[in-house]
């Protein structure tokens, strides 16, 4: 795993992409070990600037050539990648002082769609700034997303615990969903085939609505807290979810593994809560972004860390890949959005101290109490007391009392059970001697007590 720091680079550095050399290889000993790690390691970044309050959303648009995001300053802006210039700037999209959740674009371009705290969600002309519709929820929408073929948008509450889809062309209610989740909705999104609804929930699940059939197809609960977002490979095998509960887990639900082993957990290496997840085009990397404002980059394959990129002042809300994969882009609370550029980290040495493998978790069952419970996947759960949770496991072991009872009622019980004193004590009084702490005489007479 390797760290690296954004922080150290200049403005002019920044916006230019240029790596600082801050230090000479050759003096490198008379720094801490702490810092030789950091410094051994730059990748270029490009900071862009313009927010004037928390980020919460960034979407890569335009086949990586800009960013789109969403700000708690009431604006949605689309910025160039090259150089951070703010392109277009839309204001008065929802009501005045009015939180923008999310904001995403149509994969042509064309279309903007809006979630804020003013309980609405709005479809606007990307080239005019012309509101197309607004649809409504009864509570703050939380998120939106468009279908990947830009058929359909679909939007979630936090008061009425609702889904909403919406013809994206006309904005006619397709259909609402009121009873998926008993608490608020935090994300929602289309699968990889546009056939199910994804969303996760306060309520600590994860589900799959089927648009279809209208019925729920899917649920994933492992969390122990808030889920605050998941993610899909493009191919739709693997799911990731995060939370508050600083976990991530992987689930295989194409070929439905999960159900009787249980997802895989990362290792618990985020010291915040986990706000977003993401992974890249070909499904071999994820990203996680943190409230510890720390974006973490994993191998989704072998479940070990890659890559710890800092930098960020707050809270990092939202991550994402470029189709490219060259570049993770992340927002921030701290008002800025951070492009990494990552085409070439694996060629950066690794420091040994950092070069080992993250140790992962899986979810099982115990077999007792029917509770789930997490183990290390280097752990063999078919071994005994591997399918008992902790809990089950002290409860059924016996104690050093248990064991005497069981001795001193049992009808075989007598002298023989025990070895003579001398046997059992057996001190040797030659070592004794010499030390004032010790007194041979009483030494000798307790070696007589039975």
């Amino acid at each position: 795993m390797t760290t690296y720091y954004s922080a150290p680079l200049s403005e002019y550095e920044a916006k230019n992409q240029i790596s600082s050399p801050e230090y000479d290889p050759n003096t490198i000993d008379h720094i801490s070990e702490e810092d030789r790690r950091n410094r051994l390691a730059k990748i270029k970044i490009n900071i862009i600037r313009g927010h004037t309050d928390c980020i919460n959303s960034a979407t890569f648009c335009f086949n990586d050539s800009k960013v789109i995001t969403s700000s708690n300053d009431g604006t949605v802006r689309i910025w160039k990648c090259d150089g951070g210039k703010e392109l277009v700037k839309y204001e008065n999209l929802h009501a005045p002082g009015a939180y923008i959740t999310k904001c995403d674009i149509s994969y042509d371009g064309n279309r903007i769609i809006s979630s804020a705290w003013d309980k609405k969600v709005r479809l606007t002309d990307a080239e005019t700034g012309i509101f197309l519709w607004t649809g409504e929820h009864r509570g703050i929408v939380t998120d939106c997303n468009f279908s990947r073929d830009g058929k359909l948008v679909v939007s979630c509450s936090d008061l009425d615990h609702s889904i909403k889809l919406w013809d994206a062309l006309t904005g006619k209610l397709v259909k609402q969903v009121v009873d998926l989740h008993s608490s608020t909705i935090t994300k929602c999104s289309f699968d990889a085939k546009d056939v199910r609804v994804i969303s996760t929930s306060m309520d600590k699940t994860c589900k799959f609505w089927d648009m279809k059939s209208g019925i729920n197809t899917v649920t994933l609960n492992a969390h122990e807290s808030v889920i605050a977002d998941a993610a899909t490979t493009t191919n739709g095998q693997l799911v990731a979810t995060c939370g508050w509960d600083k976990m991530i887990y992987l689930w295989d639900i194409t070929t439905g593994m999960y159900r009787s082993h249980g997802p895989k957990g990362l290792e618990k290496l985020h010291e915040g809560c986990i706000s977003a997840v993401a992974f890249n085009q070909d499904g071999s990397l994820l990203a996680s972004a943190s409230y510890d404002k720390n974006i973490l980059i994993w191998d989704a394959t072998e479940h070990n860390l890659k890559l710890k990129l800092q930098g960020h002042e707050d809270w990092v809300t939202d991550v994402s890949f470029s189709q490219s994969g060259k570049w993770v882009m992340s927002a921030s609370k701290d008002c800025t959005i951070r492009l990494w550029n990552v085409a070439e980290s694996d060629k950066i040495p690794v420091p040994a101290a950092d070069n080992k493998k993250s140790v992962g978790f899986r979810v099982s069952t115990c077999n007792n109490c029917k509770k789930p419970f997490s183990v290390a996947m280097l752990d063999d759960t078919t071994t005994p007391g591997k399918t008992l949770c902790v809990f089950c496991r002290m409860e059924a072991r016996p104690t050093i009392w248990s064991v005497v009872d069981s001795l001193l009622n049992t009808d075989n019980f007598d002298d023989e059970n025990f070895p003579p004193a001398e046997d059992a004590i057996n001190f040797d009084d030659s070592t004794l001697a010499g030390d004032s702490n010790f007194d041979n005489e009483s030494v000798k007479s307790k070696k007589t007590v039975h």
